[in-house]
């Protein structure tokens, strides 16, 4: 069998969400056209992410993770991020546990790329009054699903309840009002 080996082949492709030898540096042109398109404009109100915020979100990942991130910016579930990268989801929460600075980077970008598709989208029905009506509820659940702050406050309100009734029971659970009396019957 003749002897196999991998000089003047460059290494192994790294997995990992880390800046490496194979990953493209960031241009700034990509950057622009990042920051262009998670601009909010209200109207009355303008809202740029600074070049510095993206490019530090960015810098530091290897190509997949960039991919990642961009997907989260874009308003991108994890789930659907994840699968633009060729990877899986439980990849993405894996490569986060060994590297907390990348898991800081998808709740950064999974934040602005909220506010940049599922807010802004908000805003504008809201504005537009009894003429949107058709997909309204649609993007309330997604809403509700994706930020706690947008959740009911009753319905919290009601587990704590619940959980308070459950605990109380327990506590409780078989003592009964006739056991405290003293029984007359007996001398």
């Amino acid at each position: 069998m003749a002897d196999v080996t991998t000089h003047n082949r460059p290494g192994p492709h790294r997995t990992g969400p880390m800046d490496d030898a194979h990953t493209a540096p960031l241009l700034l042109r990509d950057i622009k056209e990042l920051q262009t398109n998670l601009t909010l404009d209200g109207g009355d109100f303008r809202v740029v992410v600074p070049e510095d915020t993206l490019r530090g979100l960015l810098e530091p990942f290897s190509t997949r993770a960039r991919m990642v991130i961009v997907s989260l910016l874009r308003g991108y579930s994890q789930r659907m991020a994840a699968a633009t990268a060729g990877m899986s989801d439980e990849g993405v929460r894996l490569w986060g546990k060994a590297h907390p600075e990348f898991a800081r980077a998808v709740r950064e970008a999974s934040n602005l790329g909220f506010s940049r598709t599922f807010e802004r989208e908000l805003h504008q029905r809201a504005l537009a009054g009894p003429d949107d009506k058709g997909s309204m509820r649609a993007l309330e659940l997604v809403t509700k699903a994706r930020a706690p702050e947008y959740r009911e406050k009753q319905q919290i309100a009601m587990e704590v309840t619940h959980r308070a009734e459950i605990a109380m029971s327990g506590l409780v659970q078989g003592w009964s009002g006739d056991d405290a009396a003293p029984d007359s019957t007996q001398p």
